[in-house]
Protein backbone atom coordinates (compact mmCIF):
# COMPACT_ATOMS: atom_id res chain seq x y z
CA UNK A 1 0.00 0.00 0.00
CA UNK A 2 3.03 2.31 -0.33
CA UNK A 3 3.22 5.04 -3.20
CA UNK A 4 7.14 5.07 -2.21
CA UNK A 5 7.25 0.90 -2.81
CA UNK A 6 5.42 1.58 -6.02
CA UNK A 7 7.74 4.17 -6.90
CA UNK A 8 10.93 2.15 -6.17
CA UNK A 9 9.59 -0.96 -8.33
CA UNK A 10 8.42 1.36 -11.18
CA UNK A 11 12.06 3.12 -11.30
CA UNK A 12 13.88 -0.43 -11.40
CA UNK A 13 11.48 -2.51 -13.94
CA UNK A 14 10.81 0.29 -16.42
CA UNK A 15 13.40 2.90 -16.06
CA UNK A 16 12.41 5.91 -18.55
CA UNK A 17 8.45 5.32 -18.40
CA UNK A 18 6.04 7.50 -17.31
CA UNK A 19 3.00 7.06 -15.39
CA UNK A 20 -0.18 8.98 -15.11
CA UNK A 21 -2.55 8.60 -11.80
CA UNK A 22 -6.03 9.55 -11.29
CA UNK A 23 -8.56 8.88 -8.19
CA UNK A 24 -12.29 8.84 -10.19
CA UNK A 25 -15.13 10.13 -8.88
CA UNK A 26 -16.89 6.76 -9.19
CA UNK A 27 -16.76 4.35 -6.57
CA UNK A 28 -13.64 5.41 -5.38
CA UNK A 29 -11.20 3.74 -7.80
CA UNK A 30 -7.21 4.66 -8.18
CA UNK A 31 -6.36 4.57 -11.88
CA UNK A 32 -3.06 4.37 -12.71
CA UNK A 33 -1.55 4.44 -16.81
CA UNK A 34 1.97 3.27 -16.88
CA UNK A 35 3.35 4.27 -20.63
CA UNK A 36 6.49 4.35 -22.83
CA UNK A 37 4.09 4.70 -25.75
CA UNK A 38 0.87 5.89 -26.58
CA UNK A 39 -0.74 2.75 -25.20
CA UNK A 40 -0.83 2.34 -21.67
CA UNK A 41 -0.54 -0.44 -19.65
CA UNK A 42 -3.65 0.53 -17.04
CA UNK A 43 -4.25 -0.81 -13.32
CA UNK A 44 -7.33 -0.27 -11.75
CA UNK A 45 -7.90 -0.36 -7.41
CA UNK A 46 -10.86 0.45 -4.87
CA UNK A 47 -9.62 3.22 -3.43
CA UNK A 48 -5.70 2.40 -3.22
CA UNK A 49 -3.41 4.08 -5.42
CA UNK A 50 -0.41 1.92 -4.58
CA UNK A 51 -2.18 -0.85 -5.38
CA UNK A 52 -3.49 -0.07 -8.81
CA UNK A 53 0.25 1.21 -9.48
CA UNK A 54 1.28 -1.69 -8.74
CA UNK A 55 -1.06 -3.89 -11.26
CA UNK A 56 -0.03 -1.25 -13.88
CA UNK A 57 3.69 -1.83 -13.48
CA UNK A 58 3.30 -5.52 -13.41
CA UNK A 59 1.19 -5.46 -16.71
CA UNK A 60 3.94 -3.10 -18.31
CA UNK A 61 6.84 -5.61 -17.44
CA UNK A 62 4.85 -8.57 -18.46
CA UNK A 63 4.35 -7.23 -21.92
CA UNK A 64 8.29 -6.82 -22.17
CA UNK A 65 9.40 -9.99 -20.37
CA UNK A 66 6.53 -12.12 -22.90
CA UNK A 67 6.06 -9.89 -25.81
Amino acid sequence: GSLDAAKALHDALLPGWWCEMDMLDTNDKARVDCKDNPTPFRGCCDGNPARAWLLAILKAYRSQVHP
